[in-house]
Protein backbone atom coordinates (compact mmCIF):
# COMPACT_ATOMS: atom_id res chain seq x y z
CA UNK A 1 0.00 0.00 0.00
CA UNK A 2 1.01 3.46 -0.93
CA UNK A 3 0.81 5.98 2.81
CA UNK A 4 1.62 9.69 2.05
CA UNK A 5 3.83 10.80 5.35
CA UNK A 6 4.77 14.49 4.63
CA UNK A 7 3.66 17.65 2.71
CA UNK A 8 2.73 17.29 -0.66
CA UNK A 9 3.85 20.15 -3.81
CA UNK A 10 2.24 20.80 -6.90
CA UNK A 11 0.18 17.23 -6.38
CA UNK A 12 3.15 15.16 -5.52
CA UNK A 13 4.32 13.75 -1.80
CA UNK A 14 7.46 14.76 -1.06
CA UNK A 15 8.39 11.26 1.23
CA UNK A 16 6.05 8.62 1.44
CA UNK A 17 6.12 4.80 1.20
CA UNK A 18 5.84 3.10 -1.40
CA UNK A 19 5.57 -1.12 -0.96
CA UNK A 20 7.25 -0.32 2.05
CA UNK A 21 10.05 1.78 1.38
CA UNK A 22 10.56 4.89 1.90
CA UNK A 23 10.53 7.65 -1.16
CA UNK A 24 11.74 11.03 -1.46
CA UNK A 25 10.80 13.03 -4.49
CA UNK A 26 12.67 16.67 -4.85
CA UNK A 27 12.60 18.85 -7.94
CA UNK A 28 15.36 19.15 -10.39
CA UNK A 29 17.65 22.42 -10.41
CA UNK A 30 15.15 24.00 -13.32
CA UNK A 31 12.19 23.33 -11.56
CA UNK A 32 11.07 21.02 -14.26
CA UNK A 33 11.88 17.63 -13.24
CA UNK A 34 10.99 15.09 -10.43
CA UNK A 35 13.66 13.45 -9.16
CA UNK A 36 12.73 10.21 -6.75
CA UNK A 37 15.09 8.59 -3.85
CA UNK A 38 14.09 5.71 -3.02
CA UNK A 39 15.81 3.33 0.71
CA UNK A 40 16.90 -0.62 0.17
CA UNK A 41 15.35 -0.54 3.99
CA UNK A 42 11.97 -1.85 4.38
CA UNK A 43 9.75 -0.53 6.88
CA UNK A 44 8.00 -2.60 10.44
CA UNK A 45 4.69 -3.26 9.63
CA UNK A 46 1.87 -2.88 12.98
CA UNK A 47 4.37 -1.02 14.77
CA UNK A 48 5.84 2.87 14.85
CA UNK A 49 8.46 3.60 12.37
CA UNK A 50 10.25 7.23 12.83
CA UNK A 51 11.00 7.98 8.90
CA UNK A 52 13.46 11.18 8.32
CA UNK A 53 14.64 13.17 4.76
CA UNK A 54 17.47 15.17 4.70
CA UNK A 55 18.54 17.42 2.17
CA UNK A 56 21.55 19.55 2.05
CA UNK A 57 22.52 20.18 -1.98
CA UNK A 58 23.64 18.12 -2.72
CA UNK A 59 23.42 15.36 -0.44
CA UNK A 60 20.28 13.46 0.29
CA UNK A 61 19.80 11.13 3.37
CA UNK A 62 17.36 9.27 4.25
CA UNK A 63 17.28 7.36 7.76
CA UNK A 64 14.66 4.74 9.05
CA UNK A 65 14.65 4.70 13.56
CA UNK A 66 17.85 6.42 13.32
CA UNK A 67 19.77 4.58 10.93
CA UNK A 68 21.21 5.57 7.78
CA UNK A 69 18.98 3.65 4.99
CA UNK A 70 19.63 5.36 1.67
CA UNK A 71 21.76 8.15 -0.06
CA UNK A 72 21.84 10.44 -3.13
CA UNK A 73 22.42 13.55 -4.48
CA UNK A 74 20.46 15.97 -5.73
CA UNK A 75 21.31 19.54 -7.55
CA UNK A 76 17.70 21.73 -6.79
CA UNK A 77 16.35 24.16 -4.75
Amino acid sequence: PTMYIFEVEHGRPLVQVLTNKISATLRDSANTTWMNYESPAVLNNNQWNHVLVTYDNPSVKIYHNGILVGTGTHTGP
